[in-house]
């Protein structure tokens, strides 16, 4: 019986290792509400400024999936959202990877599916299941326009 719980533990932690998406909030190494600047920092020169003051687009790899990552600030220059597009490794493998992550959605609409953590909102969109080409918004679901309500 140990054995059994030693072994399933230790898979279940093996697992959760290789999904793209960070279980807690946020997005990977960035946290809401960072500058521009803390981002690229965070990201240990992976992300790049562009030359209007912005992050360039950034390439991204997890597991088998290689994604482009865009960062959207709010008019204070706070990060406020991550769109992660898939270039490959599979739509469908990549919403069976985010409800292995997150669960069962919390909404699912034509092509979006949705969860929501206590944090975050994680809109997953994508047409086609055999294509590569999804998209995955995630943003915070408290912010300073939001408190309060």
């Amino acid at each position: 019986m140990a054995f059994r719980f030693r072994y399933s533990a230790a898979l279940f932690i093996a697992a959760i290792s290789f999904w793209p998406i960070s279980a807690s909030a946020d997005w990977q190494f960035t946290k809401w509400g960072m500058s521009p600047s803390q981002v690229i920092k965070a990201s240990k020169g992976m992300a790049t400024l562009s030359a209007d003051g912005g992050i360039a687009p950034m390439p991204f790899a997890s597991g088998n999936f290689t994604f482009t990552v865009r960062f959207s600030f709010d008019t204070d220059s706070k990060l406020s959202v991550v769109y992660v597009v898939l270039k490959s490794g599979g739509n469908y493998a990549l919403l069976n990877a985010l409800k292995e992550k997150y669960g069962q959605p919390d909404e699912v609409d034509g092509i979006t599916t949705i969860w929501r953590t206590p944090r975050d909102e994680i809109l997953f969109s994508a047409v086609d299941a055999d294509s590569s080409d999804a998209s995955i918004y995630y943003r915070s679901r408290s912010n300073t326009n939001t408190q309060g309500l």
